[in-house]
């Protein structure tokens, strides 16, 4: 069991061992993936090789005092790979003791969390950009001379966390001669730092005729020191000095942005220089930044508006629906009579078609606001066709119709893509065809088109249904849309399966096309890029998960039947279960018990599942860092986020998909498994 949680582990984590002194002595495959460079390049070199600069000496200061100490540190750090990219990693580092009790090396083991770190930091750093600019524009009004308008730019500029400066820097602008430069505004530069930039930025040194022509970057090769043009209406009025952190690179963001900031000052400096019309310029400026506060306000309030009410009717519904369908599957799997099978067989498919049709409202809302999230992973695409079919079949034959299927010789074993986004497409596409379709067939065929010069999948649905003419094809893709309003007494449905389909092939770089004739049928062509995988990457991925040994499971749980779902599940997979009814409990529990993991839900009385998770990572001793799992109906991304960022380990929306909770608690366990890979052993 211990060589099979070591292979787990080493395929899903990314794993380095270093000697006593730091130095790199082993590395998997994954560690190689990440970071760009070769085990060849690694070994013998230490972590300063991928040292972003990110962090300050005394965060890795404090990393080594513990670990020396022969104890485990853990925390997220932040590296750069081989091309110059930066990738965060939650770390946790062991140290290894000999047989004398000195340590002897220190194992490390990492999770790729970068894209939930750089969303995050992207929202905090488009937050405060935008308030600085805000803030910054709020600056010019009469009251205010140029001078004090520049020095206040440079405090604003200078305070800016993401930024890293020195906080020392300046504000140099050109003169009437157009060929010097005097400074106007600075914050702990000394007098010979500013007659240096003065000599530096003037005259020929920065070959500035014409003037206008002078863009980008200029980097005159002093310590930490950069200077940025600052220009207005096209035209250079002055440059902007400032002195980053030691290590700090200076990347696309931070020019994108100090651009904007410049440019920005730029207008408020030909402003002031010009002085004409200055009280109608500041009126007009003032009207039109609170009619722009009001939109912004409006659309703000709909936004937050629409969140809350999609965000509480996808729990409302969900949590009732977990109980339904868990209980449900739950009586599927019972010695029942061909009368109760019939029975328990119509309710399921009824909540089933229910939570489809939730599902398009959710996925519609989200892609509407923040686009879909796809993922890149080898796909069967054949056996996916199959698994989205099974359940479609028995509609077609309630209906006396003939689907048929094919796949084309050409098209490969194994793609990289979304199979559950695909699936969601092949299933919306032939559900339509099957309802709008009374006699004949309905055809899905499965194909790779290179006659373009392009490499593309193609799934073709073609019925024999009802069809429709020219001005009814022209809005089939709309959101709530179909045919006339005859169609939606007779045949139901929401008119967001085809909207969704549409947004789908957008979202994967392709597109969806139709062809029909009224009482002739229908032909969907759905064609996105393909991408084809080693089958062998699938395989791996299928290995991943490994039994699990039964673990000791606390469940926070207010609902009753969720409570008894989850026992059934858990228990029949050999799990231990303790229950509690609030986060109040669950943190008094988790405190005096010995856990291997909590599933907590969310929404509960007395004290919520955030709030529950926050005080237990306050806790005292070895039950702090116990994994939570959020058990909960909220899905919607935001709430995911937020779920997470209160200490959460992993999230699991409801209904309960009894295979993602079991992948939750593989993956779960898994992180919390050190184990030497065999080599490192010898």
């Amino acid at each position: 069991m211990c060589a099979k949680i070591s292979k787990a582990a080493d395929a899903h984590s990314v794993i380095a061992i270093t000697d006593a002194m730091g130095k790199i002595i082993h590395v998997n495959k994954n560690f190689e993936v990440l970071s760009g460079y070769s085990k060849e390049e690694l070994i013998g070199q230490t972590h300063k090789l991928v040292n972003s600069g990110h962090h300050s000496k005394a965060f890795f200061s404090h990393m080594w005092k513990r670990i020396k100490s022969g104890k485990i540190w853990r925390g997220q750090i932040c590296n750069r790979d081989k091309n110059g990219a930066l990738y965060w990693v939650d770390t946790t580092i062991h140290p290894i003791l000999d047989e004398r009790g000195i340590i002897s090396q220190f194992v490390s083991i990492r999770t790729d969390i970068s894209k939930v770190v750089f969303d995050r930091n992207m929202q905090r750093q488009f937050r405060e950009n935008a308030e600085i600019l805000n803030q910054l524009s709020e600056l010019n009004i009469p009251e205010f001379s140029l001078e004090k308008v520049l020095e206040k730019s440079l405090s604003l500029l200078l305070d800016l966390r993401w930024l890293r400066t020195l906080k020392k820097g300046g504000i140099f602008l050109l003169d009437a001669s157009l060929n010097c430069y005097e400074g106007a505004a600075s914050y702990n530069m000394s007098v010979e730092e500013h007659g240096y930039w003065e000599k530096k930025i003037s005259g020929p040194v920065l070959d500035i005729e014409p003037v206008e022509q002078v863009t980008g970057l200029i980097d005159l090769d002093t310590p930490e020191g950069f200077c940025i043009p600052i220009r207005g209406s096209g035209i250079q009025v002055g440059i902007l000095v400032i002195y980053l952190e030691e290590g700090v690179f200076f990347e696309a963001h931070h020019e994108s942005f100090l651009d904007n900031f410049c440019h920005t000052l730029g207008l408020i400096i030909e402003n002031r220089q010009q002085r004409k019309h200055m009280q109608i310029s500041y009126v007009e400026a003032i009207r039109m930044k609170q009619l722009a506060d009001m939109a912004r306000r409006e659309a703000e309030h709909a936004a937050e508006a629409k969140s809350l009410f999609m965000a509480s009717m996808s729990h409302e519904i969900r949590t009732p629906m977990n109980g339904v369908l868990g209980m449900l599957g739950l009586l599927e799997s019972e010695d029942l009579t061909e009368e109760q099978r019939e029975l328990v067989d119509i309710a399921s498919g009824s909540a089933k078609s229910l939570m489809a049709i939730i599902n398009d409202i959710l996925d519609f809302s989200k892609y509407e606001t923040e686009g879909f999230s796809l993922e890149q992973r080898p796909v069967d695409i054949v056996e996916e066709c199959k698994r989205v079919i099974r359940p479609l079949q028995e509609a077609a034959r309630a209906k006396l119709l003939e689907l048929k299927v094919d796949f084309s010789d050409s098209l490969p074993k194994t793609i990289m893509g979304d199979g559950t986004r695909l699936g969601q497409v092949i299933t919306n596409l032939l559900s339509n065809a099957i309802k709008f379709t009374e006699t004949g067939e309905v055809c899905l065929c499965v194909s790779k088109d290179t006659s373009a010069g392009n490499n593309m999948l193609v799934i073709t649905v073609a019925d024999t249904g009802i069809g429709m003419d020219k001005s009814a094809q022209a809005t089939v893709f709309d959101r709530f849309s179909q045919a006339d309003s005859s169609i939606n007494r007779q045949f139901g449905g929401t008119g967001l399966g085809l909207a969704i389909v549409k947004q789908l092939a957008e979202a994967m770089g392709g597109e969806i096309t139709l062809k029909s004739f009224p009482g002739k049928g229908s032909k969907f062509r759905f064609c996105i890029p393909l991408q084809e995988a080693e089958a062998s990457s699938l395989v791996e991925e299928e290995q991943d998960l490994l039994p699990q040994e039964p673990l000791n499971i606390l469940v926070a749980e207010d609902n009753h039947a969720n409570q008894l779902l989850l026992t059934k599940i858990l228990e029949a997979a050999g799990h231990q279960i303790t229950l509690v009814e609030n986060g109040r409990q669950a943190v008094d529990t988790v405190a005096t018990g010995d856990f291997d993991v909590v599933l907590m839900d969310v929404q509960m009385p007395v004290l919520d599942g955030l709030a529950a998770s926050r005080e237990i990572r306050s806790l005292s001793g070895v039950n702090r860092d116990i994994p939570i799992i959020a058990v909960t109906a909220d899905v919607i991304p935001s709430q995911i986020v937020k779920i997470l960022d209160s200490g959460v380990d992993d999230h699991v929306g409801k209904p309960i998909n009894p295979a993602q909770l079991f992948e939750a608690l593989a993956n779960i366990s898994n992180k919390e498994v050190i184990t030497l890979p065999a080599q490192a052993k010898a």
